[in-house]
């Protein structure tokens, strides 16, 4: 039995999209997705958002192209319990790192960090070392997070 996650996007054809293989007889940016996707991410941080107890940065600017676009979150819990003061005035922020999927439901997280200073910082990108891993001070809001994803339409990989 095929579970539905999209109109176009079933567990079937994301297996086919994993091994390497076409689905369908146009790629998906050619097709209208793109504003459900977007409209489905936006949904996803507003969820997020909703939560209160994290801050939520958004990189609106997707990364990589047809089923591979997505969107960059970084999520941490309000309070200096995640952060750490480094020499020179840079500050490193613990939290977690969340990649939704534009064209598909789709969403990956895992442990990251970014440091900051007074001209602006770095970003760290989502390792396979790091998928699914939680920081101690998020672990409690993992649930909530999963919840707010899912809510936002988005299955977890």
């Amino acid at each position: 039995m095929t579970e539905k996650l999209d109109e176009h996007l079933t567990t079937t054809n994301l297996k086919r999209l994993l091994r390497g293989k076409a689905i369908g007889e146009r790629p998906p940016w050619r097709e209208k997705f793109g504003a459900k996707g977007r409209s489905r991410v936006v949904a996803a941080i507003d969820q997020l958002k909703s939560l209160g107890s994290l801050h939520v940065e958004a990189e609106l600017d997707a990364y990589g192209s047809g089923y591979a676009s997505f969107v960059d979150v970084f999520v941490y819990p309000r309070g200096a319990s995640t952060s750490t003061d480094l020499s020179g005035g840079h500050r490193e922020i613990r939290g977690l790192r969340i990649y939704l999927a534009i064209n598909a439901p789709v969403a990956v997280y895992g442990s990251s960090s970014v440091t900051r200073h007074a001209r602006g910082g770095s970003w760290s990108f989502l390792g396979p070392e790091a998928l699914y891993g939680v920081p101690e001070d998020l672990r409690k809001a993992e649930l909530h997070i999963r919840d707010a994803l899912a809510s936002g339409g988005f299955f977890l990989l």
